[in-house]
């Protein structure tokens, strides 16, 4: 995972966890399920957001582990 990090540029070690979360997210809870097809466009943007999120999170969650340190 290239470019996974925080804002000032440091890479983080939870994003490979969000991209892990939106293929579970896919192969669990989209149609057609157990594969990794998706049908819908409407799953697409669903999984790409939800991808988003998990970098954003995990870039917070970085920065304030490294300032409690």
């Amino acid at each position: 995972m290239c470019g996974a990090g925080d804002l000032t540029g440091r890479r983080s070690r939870f994003g490979p966890l969000a991209i892990l979360g939106a293929l579970a997210y896919n192969f669990f809870l989209t149609e057609p399920r157990h594969t990794l097809i998706v049908d819908d466009p409407a799953n697409i943007w669903a999984i790409g957001l939800l991808f988003v999120v998990g970098l954003v999170v995990s870039g917070v969650a970085f920065t304030s582990r490294r300032r409690a340190i």
